[in-house]
């Protein structure tokens, strides 16, 4: 009897293995089974015919690369061995300044330090700390110092280099610039050398804010293009872009934009005027620089921007200007613009947007609401074609449906996110 049930068990155990085997390859096949279409909703697909769209779709557990290539979808999956982590550290905040694997954080004033950390595991680890004092005067206390923009927007990174200037607003006087920094690395000594060697490389004199003058003069941000740093100020309410040698601080170029307005600027412009924040992405192909501003008339169900294509490959131009407008949906502090793209007199953009939340709504959560990546072409700010990417990405929502506010926790190794979003 104990004979029978050992050779018993041998059938029982290869009917386990091919359960096991066959569900493991429909699973396995299952990977390709996304949901990857174009939806078209207003215009002619051909306009996006001379592009390539690329992206990913992925979580902790695997990865959907895309590409939109004449206006047809293709898509291929990976299932990673071991679970990854998210990443959380893949686009600029006005706080910080991401790049590569390193991400700088700016604080102070006058008497600056901006710290780098190593994000490459998705942490954040202390590397280094920078000091600069800059020769600049405010009426009120430090600790109420107030500028145009968050300080992570005055940094800007060439390679292994970062530069900072304070984005003062008209009520600083002195002298300003920008400033090469110069890093102590932690890993080196750990005593903090006080004598900082981060170096001007360009003067900003701000002294026209002195006294009763009309005329004034405001930091907006720094970016960085093709190893050239460009300097976004405010001279007198009107925006005024100007590009700087990265190694001996020489101008290069500069364009007045009298078509941005900004929120400091004078009374007369409120009501057409656009905030100071802003969105920028690099094209270090073409050497553009692209700029989003948000008018100060926007509205949640309706988001007016103003982009700006910038080239700086010989001095400063401005190649485009287009004034977009939103209508499908709002936005979260997640969605937004992710793609700019200026390409035979044609302006492409890949948008993140959600929809809005209702009295019926049976989701609570704003993060949880259906979000869509939307497709736009405009050839003289006029809107030649509109059109979604349409994935089950939503679905892995479903679970947040009818649940109280205190009964869903956000869980970045579970729920699938975009990123690498380009244009080319």
């Amino acid at each position: 009897m104990k004979r029978v049930k050992n050779h018993a068990a041998i059938p029982v155990l290869l009917f386990a293995i091919i359960i096991i085997v066959v569900n493991s390859v429909q699973i396995y096949s299952a990977k390709e089974d996304g949901s990857f279409q174009l939806r078209d909703i207003e215009g002619d697909r051909k306009a996006i015919e001379n592009i390539t769209i690329t992206g990913a779709l992925g979580d902790s557990y695997h990865n959907t690369r895309f590409q939109i290539v004449r206006g047809a979808v293709m898509h291929q999956t990976e299932l990673y061995d071991q679970p990854l982590k998210a990443s959380i550290w893949n686009h600029d905040t006005g706080d910080r300044r991401v790049a590569g694997d390193m991400m700088y954080r700016a604080e102070g004033g006058p008497r600056f330090e901006v710290h780098s950390y190593d994000i490459s595991d998705q942490n954040y680890y202390p590397v280094g700390r920078a000091e600069v004092s800059v020769n600049i005067n405010n009426p009120a206390p430090v600790r109420e110092y107030r500028y145009t923009n968050s300080l992570g927007y005055g940094l800007a990174v060439i390679g292994q280099r970062v530069f900072f200037t304070p984005p003062v607003t008209a009520d600083f006087t002195g002298k300003s610039g920008i400033y090469e920094l110069a890093f102590h690395h932690w890993a080196s000594s750990g005593i903090w050398k006080p004598k900082s060697q981060s170096r001007r490389l360009v003067e900003i004199d701000i002294q026209a804010n002195e006294g009763d003058s009309s005329s004034n003069s405001q930091v907006i941000g720094l970016e960085a293009v093709s190893g050239k740093l460009v300097l976004l100020t405010a001279e007198n309410g009107e925006l005024k872009i100007s590009s700087y040698d990265s190694d001996s601080g020489s101008l290069l170029g500069q364009a007045d934009v009298a078509e941005v307005p900004l929120n400091g600027s004078l009374q007369k412009w409120k009501e057409r005027s656009y905030a100071e924040s802003y969105q920028a992405f690099t094209d270090e192909q073409q050497q553009f620089l692209y700029l989003i501003f948000t008018s100060a008339a926007s509205l949640p169900d309706q988001v007016k921007r103003l982009v700006l294509t910038i080239d700086v490959s010989e001095g400063v131009h401005i190649a485009d200007l287009s004034a977009v407008t939103f209508t499908d949906g709002t936005e979260g502090p997640d969605d937004g613009i992710k793609a700019l793209r200026y390409k035979d007199g044609k302006l492409y953009a890949v948008r993140m947007m959600r929809d809005a939340k209702d009295e019926n709504s049976r989701i609570f959560f704003e993060f949880a609401l259906p979000r869509h990546l939307m497709l736009y072409a405009y050839e003289g700010g006029v809107q030649k074609y509109k059109g979604e990417l349409v994935t089950d990405r939503n679905d892995d929502m479903i679970r947040a449906i009818n649940l109280p506010p205190q009964g869903f926790s956000y869980n970045h190794d579970l729920l699938r996110q975009f990123s690498g979003l380009q244009i080319d």
